[in-house]
């Protein structure tokens, strides 16, 4: 992790030296400096970067029921497979789209691809990682809202011939259910 350099006169400097960024300033306190490291790196990093140090540990996702951040952290795995070393100011909704086709050539352990609700929910979960990011000012714009989302499945409701004769009745009015 980059650390601020401290200086003679007490001040403290920030240089940043990476592919994408070249960044040098001076700051008076320690906090301002490592604030403006922070601030940077945030900016400049990658999918990886925003959702560990970020997004895992603000409000938007420590806030959910327990649950649904279960359910979210299965997503936030699939996404950081394919989104973890890109920038997150180069994810644009063309990204987003061919992650879908990518994740419809996988397989999952039943050995087809994974089912259109399974893609909807990592998009889901996509979504509110880059609504965080905009909050925060590291993205200027969510780019799956842009994007067409697969299908959801219609599940076929399973109920039992003692239920359906019962719903019959109730139906013609036959029988009151109390």
């Amino acid at each position: 992790m980059l650390k601020p350099r401290l200086l003679k006169n007490g001040s403290y400097r920030v240089q940043i030296r990476r592919k994408s960024c070249n960044y040098t300033e001076c700051f008076a306190t320690l906090e301002e400096a490592e604030a403006a490291i922070r601030s940077v790196l945030l900016k400049e990093g990658t999918f990886r970067y925003f959702v560990e140090t970020e997004y895992l540990k603000a409000p938007a996702f420590t806030k959910l029921k327990e649950t649904t951040r279960d359910s979210y952290r299965t997503g936030i795995e699939n996404l950081l497979g394919y989104f973890g070393p890109m920038n997150i100011i180069d994810i644009t909704t063309g990204t987003v789209m061919q992650y879908q086709t990518a994740r419809n050539k996988m397989t999952t352990r039943l050995g087809g691809p994974p089912a259109g609700d399974t893609v909807r929910s990592e998009l889901i979960v996509l979504a509110r990682v880059f609504s965080h990011a905009v909050r925060c000012g590291v993205a200027f714009m969510n780019p799956v809202r842009e994007a067409e989302k697969p299908e959801g499945g219609t599940r076929e409701r399973r109920v039992s011939t003692e239920e359906r004769a019962k719903m019959l009745l109730v139906a013609n009015g036959d029988i009151q259910v109390i």
